[in-house]
């Protein structure tokens, strides 16, 4: 997980099965669902699909730290399916609306800052006036992660659902499924914020027949 992105963690205990789990992953026999909440009301024409943006990660220059990714005709061939679930709006200071989206994510590729990068092109392509995830210090202006501090004090990214399968030692073979919901800080800054009744119904209308996520009734529980 990224630094600041919350959701279960699986630690293998010895190196085979380290190695095992890894290779599970490069074979993407792994589900891996996240949630995060981005700035801007997704139009509904694109309230769900698959973002194929080739990505490419080098060292952060200009004063940062760490990694930077970007999307780039030379990058790698990355994957990520989406599908608006909540738009959400919330009257500012100045008396302004700002509106947000709840989206719900899977990785098929796990690039670095996967999900991040290809939110805020997805946002830039639809021409929202924020582009990114709320509370994102490595993506947002620095002026954009002040304000969304009114909200929530942390990047608003969650892994979710983690479903895998159980080692090759196990007697039974079975899938683990794991869910992991939402931690007290981001489900607070849900609650600051007001529902769009009327847009998060047409992106349910439309995500029924179009959304190429598996439906959340699906799932074991």
């Amino acid at each position: 997980l990224d630094v600041q992105t919350s959701g279960p963690l699986l630690v293998a205990l010895d190196d085979r099965a380290f190695q095992e789990l890894r290779q599970g992953m490069h074979r993407q026999t792994w589900y891996k669902e996240y949630l995060a909440l981005v700035h801007g009301a997704i139009p509904v024409d694109k309230c769900c699909g698959i973002l194929k943006y080739p990505l490419k990660t080098g060292v952060q220059h200009s004063g940062g730290v760490g990694w930077i990714t970007e999307v780039h005709p030379e990058g790698q061939y990355s994957e990520t399916r989406y599908e608006a679930l909540t738009a959400y709006w919330r009257r500012t200071i100045r008396g302004a609306s700002h509106r947000y989206t709840l989206v719900r994510c899977r990785i098929v590729t796990g690039r670095t800052h996967q999900i991040r990068v290809h939110l805020k092109q997805l946002a830039k392509d639809c021409n929202l006036p924020q582009q990114g995830i709320v509370g994102d210090y490595k993506y947002l202006s620095s002026w954009q992660v002040t304000l969304d501090k009114d909200i929530v004090d942390r990047v608003w990214l969650h892994a979710y659902r983690l479903h895998f399968p159980e080692l090759a030692r196990s007697p039974q073979q079975q899938r683990l499924n794991v869910t992991s919901p939402p931690p007290g800080e981001l489900t607070a800054a849900l609650n600051r914020l007001n529902v769009d009744q009327q847009l998060t119904d047409q992106y349910a209308a439309l995500a029924k027949a179009n959304s190429p996520m598996i439906p959340q009734e699906a799932f074991p529980r």
